[in-house]
């Protein structure tokens, strides 16, 4: 034997399973989405689902996930997904969920604006 690592040693199976949060996350939601004739509300505009871009605030996402509230409320999926929605993070079956400052399954229309302080 030689003294050099073997190519096969660190080899996975492919595909390789995402084991992290947000893998797991598509991972559930791709499941529930491959098990319908019909496509869901959510796959029109995914985007409108998303937790938290880099350097947006919570008041700023605010319309965007109540427009993806509305998306839900008809949606054929919504008690699928209310099974996985606690692993999510942004809006799933019609609520909020990963979002530090927000309880989880807190529906966005029940947020209040931010109030100013007077001047």
């Amino acid at each position: 034997m030689t003294g050099r690592p073997s190519p096969w040693k660190d080899r996975t199976p492919w595909p390789r399973e995402d084991t992290t949060k947000r893998g797991r996350d598509e991972a559930a939601a791709a499941a529930l989405l491959v098990a319908r004739d019909v496509p869901p509300p959510c796959s029109r505009a995914p985007h409108l689902f998303d937790g938290l871009h880099s350097s947006e605030r919570v008041r700023e996402a605010a319309e965007r996930w109540q427009e993806a509230e509305a998306l839900c409320k008809d949606c054929p999926l919504l008690e699928d997904c209310q099974v996985v929605a606690d692993g999510f993070t942004g809006v799933a079956a019609g609520g909020i969920y990963g979002i530090r400052s927000v309880p989880n399954g807190t529906p966005p229309s029940r947020m209040h604006a931010a109030r100013r302080r007077a001047s």
